[in-house]
């Protein structure tokens, strides 16, 4: 485009830097930035190589690839060698959702949703969600039509599963 510069067949290394001090090193094996410094773009796009096999890889120092986002077969979205997906209600201080990446496990901060519907026609809705804890639940959690799995619960007593009815958690088994 006008105004913008293009770099072809980079043999060495290009530094952007502030203040003198070296913040990205553009190569032609990829980009690497420096410090603790913010890299801020608006938006960006992501051209793969031709055999479209990693849109986009972050990796570590140590060139271990943490974030993959892959085009090539089914495009999936990996946090790869056991890091941990968050996701955030706010500026990164509530945590509403966590993967962790060395057991599978997944965690929400509130209740679970799961969908109904089918894979071809899915359908996100925010009744019968799923929470769990040790005790009986209180009153305050919870939406009518939620379930509570209680984790030190007996067969024998019959307080695993409850179910929240006009405002208050009936014990159902």
């Amino acid at each position: 485009m006008a105004g913008d510069v293009v770099l072809e067949a980079i043999t060495g290394s290009l530094f952007l830097c502030g203040a003198q001090v070296p913040q990205i090193k553009v190569t032609s094996t990829g980009v690497n930035t420096y410090g603790t410094g913010l890299l801020q773009t608006g938006s960006f796009i992501l051209k793969p190589a031709s055999d479209f096999a990693d849109l986009f890889v972050l990796k570590t120092a140590a060139s271990v690839a943490c974030v993959d986002f892959t085009s090539s077969g089914t495009p999936r979205l990996a946090w790869l060698n056991g890091t941990d997906a968050y996701w955030f209600t706010d500026s990164a201080a509530t945590n509403s959702a966590r993967i962790v990446g060395s057991t599978g496990v997944i965690s929400a901060g509130s209740q679970l949703y799961p969908g109904s519907g089918t894979a071809a026609a899915p359908v996100i809705q925010a009744a019968a969600g799923f929470l769990g804890g040790n005790g009986a639940p209180s009153n305050t959690l919870g939406n009518n039509g939620d379930y509570y799995f209680r984790g030190d619960g007996t067969h024998g007593a019959a307080n695993l599963i409850w179910h929240k009815e006009a405002g208050a958690w009936v014990n159902i088994l």
